[in-house]
């Protein structure tokens, strides 16, 4: 029984709903986004269940049995899991070194092999792909043709599972080497020097000392980019699958519906279940483990800071290596692309120069209204996420209520739901929720994937300039008679903006660049660049420097806003330093 003193959990909750107001503006938004989430979900299960059309139309017991029975399924489960955690471990050995020459050595150049690693970030995955094949294709790769000539030998075959390891290795080099820039410039110098005067050598010193303090930061390095390896889609299809080679859930999911005469929606479903959990599952555990960094706290004050390694003559090979990781994460594919652009025709890039192929790209039909409908789907994808990540990253940081913590998990779970299957959730999703099947046939499908899919990656950079903000702020403007909402617009989004406007543009540069997220929304009136050139090569091979042409001039547009946010980055932090 309840006192006048102590009320029941109902009557709490009542009371605070009766109590709801525009402070509680954010908490809203974070569970309406929970909300909407669940309802992807459901809506892949019920709608390939229910409401599927196609062949094998819909859910039902033997459609379980036949999948899970099926000894392909277990293969593309074990590919998936290769190409994941190979390219997990590589690409962040690769990274974790190069960080290590940059931040905390001598090499020569070192400040500017920070801006060439976030240079990588410019360059879209299909655009890369099509980059490495025009550069280590056995049959026109340039790199190949080269030792072909001088030794006989094929240096490597792009065509490979080996290939794709190695494209994802390299591709991850700009968001692995951000995460671990900020951890290796934070370790502290005491404990090495502690342990060189304890008569440890260098070597000793690094893998008994400084590798565990950085083991959480490789980790979550480790998790994040094997993520993002399972979810790959563009390197695995054009590598091997378009060639009768490896396949994994993502190319398969793909296959299923937009390579079957007759869509399996049912089929692909049932397979995008193991394909969750095993991405949540990595999800989940990175969460975890990143919860547990306090154990690894070296860091007490500025003194702290690793002291830079002079490397001695060594420091010209460390400045080789950092060339060659750039080279192998942008320069090649780059160059593989430009040379393919100006080649008169297919297998003679670097043999003749022509403009032709520009003209040619600019000729092709509806390329105009593609790249309309990219930039604009970018935009608004962009505009979406950073209005819900700062109304999340309030909630989880600001909201004074013990459900506050609701937002880490609105910016963590997304995380968890691979790129395809956003896809063909939200593909279902619009088809069965009432109000919503009128937007069928628009972008506005594609800008719901990338507020889902990006909004976790906003937070983040959003969340690292709103904790900046006192309280004391706030709360000195309602004790002067502000409402919140006048506090949080003159207050709160003011101070946030080198947060937002950075959000703004990497959702804005990554969701140009995305592709098997949206690669099954689109429609007639709804295609983006990313899909218009990957069914150019599909259709037609051979009509490759055409596409390089329109890849070149594309690339070249992102890497604008590549170098605009990195300027501004590089602004806020030097004005945070200032004040």
């Amino acid at each position: 029984m309840s006192t006048p003193t102590q009320k029941s959990p109902f009557e709490r909750a009542y009371r605070r709903i009766a109590d709801i107001g525009l402070e509680d503006l954010p908490f809203i938004t974070t569970v309406i986004f929970l909300v909407l989430f669940i309802t992807l979900l459901a809506a892949l299960v019920f709608g390939a269940a229910f409401f599927s059309f196609g062949s094998g139309a819909g859910i039902t017991l033997d459609t379980f049995i036949d999948v899970y029975t099926e000894p392909r399924t277990y293969q593309l489960l074990g590919n998936t899991l290769f190409i994941g955690l190979a390219s997990g471990l590589l690409g962040t050995l690769i990274a974790a070194v190069y960080t290590w020459l940059v931040v905390r050595t001598n090499v020569p150049g070192r400040q500017y092999f920070r801006y060439l690693a976030i240079m990588s970030a410019a360059m879209p995955g299909i655009i890369m792909t099509l980059g490495w094949i025009a550069a280590l294709s056995p049959e026109y790769g340039f790199v190949n043709r080269i030792f072909q000539g001088l030794a006989g030998i094929t240096v490597f075959n792009i065509y490979s599972p080996w290939g794709i390891v190695l494209a994802i290795s390299f591709g991850v080099l700009q968001s692995a080497f951000l995460l671990l820039e900020t951890p290796f410039q934070n370790v502290s110098s005491e404990l090495e020097e502690a342990s060189r005067i304890a008569g440890y050598s260098r070597l000793e010193t690094l893998r008994k000392v400084t590798l565990p303090m950085l083991l959480p930061a490789l980790f979550s390095s480790f998790l994040l980019s094997t993520i993002y390896g399972i979810g790959n889609f563009e390197f695995v299809l054009f590598f091997t699958s378009y060639r009768g080679g490896m396949e994994t859930f993502a190319t398969e999911i793909f296959s299923l519906i937009k390579l079957n005469i007759s869509p399996e929606y049912g089929r692909a479903a049932v397979l995008s279940i193991p394909y969750m959990l095993l991405a949540m599952g990595l999800i989940g555990l990175y969460h975890y483990f990143t919860k547990k960094r306090e154990k690894y706290v070296t860091v007490s004050g500025a003194g702290s800071r690793g002291d830079r390694i002079d490397l001695g003559r060594s420091r010209f090979l460390g400045a080789g290596y950092c060339v060659l990781v750039w080279a192998g994460s942008f320069a090649i594919p780059a160059i593989g692309i430009a040379g393919m652009a100006l080649s008169p025709q297919l297998g003679s890039a670097f043999e003749g120069v022509t403009l032709g192929n520009f003209a040619a790209f600019f000729e092709l039909s509806k390329i105009q209204s593609v790249l309309i409908n990219t930039i604009i789907f970018a935009f608004l994808g962009a505009v979406g996420v950073v209005v819900v990540a700062t109304l999340i990253s309030y909630t989880a940081l600001k909201y004074d209520h013990r459900l506050a913590r609701i937002g880490d998990y609105a910016s963590t779970i997304p995380l968890g739901l691979p790129p395809i299957v956003y896809g063909l959730s939200i593909f279902w999703m619009i088809l069965l929720v009432p109000g919503f099947n009128s937007l069928h046939g628009t972008i506005v499908p594609l800008v719901l994937a990338i507020i889902f899919m990006k909004t976790p990656h906003g937070v983040r950079i959003i969340s690292s300039n709103l904790i900046q903000i006192s309280d004391e702020f706030e709360e000195a403007s309602r004790v002067s008679g502000w409402s919140w909402f006048q506090s949080f617009r003159k207050i709160v989004i003011p101070l946030s903006l080198d947060g937002i406007g950075n959000a703004f543009l990497f959702v804005f540069i990554d969701s140009m660049k995305e592709l098997a997220g949206v690669v099954l929304l689109i429609t007639a009136g709804s295609d983006v660049f990313t899909n218009y050139i990957m069914q150019l090569y599909g259709n037609d091979p051979s009509a490759l420097p055409t596409i390089a042409a329109g890849a070149v001039i594309f690339t070249g547009f992102i890497l604008v806003f590549v170098f605009i946010q990195t300027k501004l980055q590089g602004y806020s932090a030097s004005r945070k330093f200032l004040y």
